[in-house]
This record gives C-alpha cells, sequence and structure tokens, in this order.
C-alpha cells in the first residue's frame, strides 16, 4: 500500500510540474516495479552481508583461469524512465581489457528483466568478438541460480531465463558465475553510466576514461594469480 501510494504521489507531481498524465494502470504497473526492485536491492544485501564474513581479499575480482575470458555484466534500473542501463566489461586472464559495451534500453518489467538483459548482451559481445571460452559474471544471484539450474523455469519471467539458457549452450566452455558487488565494481559503474548514452557504446582494447582507476585496482588485486602464458 506504501508503494501505491507513493507513486499516486509520483504520478500527482509528474502532472503538475512536467504536465504528463500517468494512467492508473501505469501507477499500479510502476508500483509493483518499485516493490521488486526494492525486494531485488534487499536481497542483494543480505547476500552481500553473508559474503563479508569472507575475507575480503577474496571479494574482489579476480582472473579467470587457463586461457579463458571473463565478461562481467551488470544492469542499472531507472524506473521514473523505464530505461535500463546495460554494461559488459571482458578481459583475459591477464587483466587486459578485450571489450567494453554500453546500451540502454526501453524496459516496463523489472530490475530482473534489466540483469537478464544485461547477461544476453555478454553473450552476444562475445559471439561478435568469437570469444568462446568464457566465465560470464554477474552479482544478481537470482539471475545466476536462475540460469544454473537444471530445471525448466516456470516462473513468471521463464521464458526469459529459458532463452539465456538457450543462448548458453551455444558453448560448451560458456559458465555462469555469481560475484558480490566488490567484484564487479567495473561493469556496474558502466551500467549506471550506460543510462545516460545516447545510443550503443563500444570500446576495443581499452575502455572509456571513468573506468581505467577501477580496471587498474582489480588488475593489481589479481596480480597475485600466475599470469598465463
Amino acid at each position: 500500500m506504501v508503494v501505491i501510494m507513493k507513486n499516486i504521489w509520483y504520478r500527482r507531481n509528474k502532472f503538475v510540474f512536467d504536465t504528463k498524465f500517468l494512467n492508473p494502470a501505469q501507477v499500479i504497473q510502476n508500483a509493483f516495479v518499485n516493490l521488486e526492485e526494492y525486494s531485488l536491492a534487499l536481497k542483494k544485501e543480505r547476500d552481500g552481508e553473508k559474503q563479508r564474513s569472507v575475507a575480503r581479499r577474496g571479494t574482489r575480482w579476480s582472473r579467470p583461469e587457463g586461457r579463458s575470458f571473463k565478461a562481467n555484466f551488470d544492469a542499472a534500473f531507472n524506473m521514473a524512465e523505464q530505461i535500463m542501463g546495460l554494461g559488459v566489461v571482458i578481459r583475459d586472464c591477464n587483466g587486459e581489457v578485450m571489450a567494453v559495451k554500453c546500451a540502454n534500453r526501453k524496459c516496463r518489467s523489472s530490475p530482473f528483466i534489466a540483469e537478464c538483459s544485461a547477461m544476453w548482451e555478454a553473450m552476444e559481445l562475445c559471439k561478435e568478438l568469437d570469444f568462446w571460452d568464457v566465465w560470464l559474471e554477474g552479482d544478481a544471484k537470482d539471475v545466476i541460480d536462475a540460469v544454473n539450474r537444471d530445471e525448466e523455469d516456470e516462473s513468471r519471467y521463464g521464458h526469459v531465463v529459458e532463452d539465456l539458457k538457450q543462448s548458453l549452450k551455444q558453448s560448451k566452455s560458456w559458465k555462469v558465475v555469481f560475484t558480490h558487488r566488490d567484484g564487479n565494481e567495473v561493469a556496474h559503474h558502466l551500467a549506471k553510466m550506460a543510462i545516460h548514452c545516447i545510443s550503443d557504446q563500444y570500446w576495443i582494447k581499452e575502455g572509456p576514461e571513468s573506468i581505467r582507476n577501477l580496471l587498474a585496482i582489480d588488475k593489481l588485486h589479481s596480480e597475485s594469480v600466475i599470469e598465463c602464458s
């Protein structure tokens, strides 16, 4: 009820200040999205609390094993504008950047769909670059768990999860792994940046200036791992 009242107030302000009218059905839909976004954020926080018992060193980004690549992905969700920002960064086993992508899409559903879309963008970028030995890593545990589950997903967004599973079958060397936020900082920053992008943006062998410090920190932290030859 509180969430619905908040959205009614938002609807009133939108009309008064922006002369934009939101119909009642959209107000209710926004309320459900708000509630799901809050639940997802709360779940991430709880997952983070569980992970704090692990040594801090283990929470940062780590290099993939062997000669694999690692594609980190994340999503940011702007409910007011109904836009999701999607960020992807692919790095090799030495921590060197292979590619970066920022994109935004219209989204009227939920943060869960936004996270699924970020994973989809990561897989598509890997296919475009012909990377087939890849760790796909994100911090949305419910999405990671859903994709890794053998049973058919019959939930509300099951059709989206099943599409991701089918795409994963294109390479036996792709695997989806969970990390918490500290291990996904670069992708998280890219996702927030992507909300404001006018069009899809790509970088090859580098990234935008705003993530270079984060990349350097991740690489420095992972240098205890033996470099691949």
